[in-house]
């Protein structure tokens, strides 16, 4: 199967626009998706590493629509309906894995702050920013949602 120009025209532009977003929309995004929790701050420990952590994030959000289309090119999947559906599967497994990771970040940080909140002086817990990963997570689970849209939305040969 073989894509028209105007797909793979519409796809670089998708990809260079949210590779774009992503670069300055990313610190008003962690800001949301960080868990907040009492006692506890996010701190930058390494010098350029929030920049690496942009950098990758959109990285992944920009090589999000290649992969789609690879999925569509391998498959077969045709119809609209099945396209709209693998790009819709494709992003709730990268929501589920930024919900994921932020419930292992909330009770990571809520059994440390836990533990220095029922002494007498109360101390801050700092979690370094390098460590949080989002991009691996989304990354991980973009590279999980291509092959289930794949099987489960794939042209059945007769």
């Amino acid at each position: 199967m073989k894509h028209s120009k105007t797909t793979i025209i519409l796809t670089i532009l998708i990809s260079i626009a949210l590779f774009v977003l992503g670069l300055f929309t990313f610190d008003r995004l962690f800001e949301i998706i960080l868990p907040k929790v009492d006692g506890g701050f996010y701190q930058v420990t390494e010098l350029g590493g929030q920049f690496k952590t942009t950098l990758l994030f959109s990285f992944v959000l920009g090589l999000t629509p290649f992969l789609i289309l690879l999925t569509w090119r391998l498959a077969p999947i045709i119809s609209r309906s099945k396209k709209l559906a693998s790009v819709l599967t494709v992003i709730v497994c990268m929501t589920g894995a930024i919900i994921v990771r932020q419930q292992i970040l909330k009770s990571c940080f809520t059994g440390l702050t836990k533990n220095f909140t029922s002494t007498v002086d109360k101390m801050n817990v700092s979690y370094p920013v390098d460590q949080i990963n989002f991009e691996y997570y989304l990354f991980g689970e973009l590279i999980v949602g291509c092959p289930i849209s794949y099987f489960l939305l794939r042209q059945k040969k007769i």
